[in-house]
């Protein structure tokens, strides 16, 4: 089951995405952004969130030993994007953000 079909099956979009409050670069909810994109929604529910205080780590040491904002942002503004699944974000609200809101209210 994809992302989309899970949308559109719950009727709620129930986990904001989280958002880098400078550049708005996706830090969580990239797949949950591209269903929004198939079932045609405006508008997402987000956090935003200062890259500064949020932890970053690589899920591929080897080939990225350190993730900083800085690195990110350096790479944002060279087009340059890194693989899928290489950073990874702890965030001080430990993911316990939700909200309710009807996929109508969304498109």
């Amino acid at each position: 089951k994809n992302k989309s079909d899970e949308l559109i099956f719950d009727e709620y979009w129930n986990k904001p995405l989280k958002i880098d409050e400078k550049f708005f670069l996706v830090m969580d909810g990239q797949h949950r952004m591209e269903a929004a994109k198939i079932i045609g929604l405006k508008k997402i529910p987000c956090i935003l969130y200062d890259y500064k205080k949020v932890d970053i780590y690589s899920l591929r040491p080897k080939e990225f030993k350190k993730i900083t904002y800085k690195n990110i942002y350096n790479n944002y503004k060279n087009k340059k994007i890194y693989p899928y699944k290489t950073a990874k974000h702890l965030y001080n609200d430990s993911n316990s953000i939700n909200c309710e809101i009807h996929l109508k209210n969304l498109k």
